[in-house]
């Protein structure tokens, strides 16, 4: 799906969800490539700060809340009919979430 994305192919991102969303294995290979990766930024995120039980729970916080609002915001944009850009879709869910932390 990410490469549908990627290469602009709107229609076969739309494809790739709709399988992934019918198919419970892949669901689960999703779950964990995206684990994995988070706990590549989670590992980035705490280069270079001293490894303390509230600075590894600040940056999976930080890293959980993120990639799940990207993640939403491509579903949610799949499921609009693509009407605008997934960058643009993310931009604005990442700006909702920006401003819901601020309150």
């Amino acid at each position: 799906m990410i490469t549908a994305l990627a290469a602009r192919r709107p229609e076969r991102a739309r494809a790739a969800y709709h399988l992934l969303d019918a198919t419970p294995a892949l669901q689960a290979r999703i779950h964990q490539l995206v684990w994995r990766d988070q706990e590549h930024v989670v590992e980035a995120l705490l280069t270079g700060v001293p490894r303390t039980p509230e600075a590894e729970l600040r940056a999976r916080v930080i890293t959980h809340a993120v990639t799940g609002t990207i993640r939403v915001a491509v579903v949610a944009w799949i499921r609009s009919g693509q009407r605008s850009t997934v960058v643009a879709h993310c931009e604005q869910a990442l700006t909702f979430l920006r401003e819901e932390l601020a309150h």
